[in-house]
């Protein structure tokens, strides 16, 4: 964190998943919360085992206030190719406040309700290599345009 009056380095705050200090983390996005209460951080990272390296996701929630993460958020990891939670790359959020939605490099949306800190829904944007590349929120409509760069075009989710 930077303050903007004499553009110093005001804060520094580790984003690792807390369930698990060995894994690194690389934030890939991030946005704030309408009040300005809550940073979420979309991110990426792969988990070592004896035998394969799992690509895995999470969203970090940083009180503004604290300027710490005070949750985890794991994405889902099982699925097609085991890859729905994995690389996120975009992350939105509701006009309310109350959904995000993390698109990955897989084309897979998850959908977090930021009461429970729990994903609710996971919706596959197309074919795994239909890649997302545009994620707009619509506040009048109160949905989210993903646009991808293979069949599936631009698809719609309301929040």
């Amino acid at each position: 964190m930077v303050g903007t009056s004499t553009w110093n380095v005001v804060a520094r705050i580790r984003i690792d998943a807390s369930a698990d200090r060995q894994l690194r983390s690389i934030p890939a996005a991030a946005v704030l919360s309408p009040d300005g209460r809550y940073l979420y951080v979309a991110n990426r990272g792969v988990r070592l085992s004896s035998d394969e390296a799992t690509e895995v996701g999470w969203v970090s929630v940083v009180d503004t206030r604290l300027n710490e993460v005070t949750h985890d958020i794991a994405l889902p990891q099982a699925g097609i190719d085991e890859c729905q939670g994995a690389n996120p790359q975009f992350i939105a959020i509701s006009p309310a406040g109350n959904r995000l939605v993390v698109v990955n490099e897989y084309g897979f949306a998850s959908i977090i309700d930021t009461a429970s800190k729990s994903v609710v829904s996971t919706a596959a944007l197309g074919h795994p290599t239909d890649q997302p590349r545009v994620v707009v929120v619509n506040p009048a409509r109160n949905a989210v345009y993903i646009g991808t760069d293979g069949d599936a075009g631009l698809t719609v989710i309301p929040l």
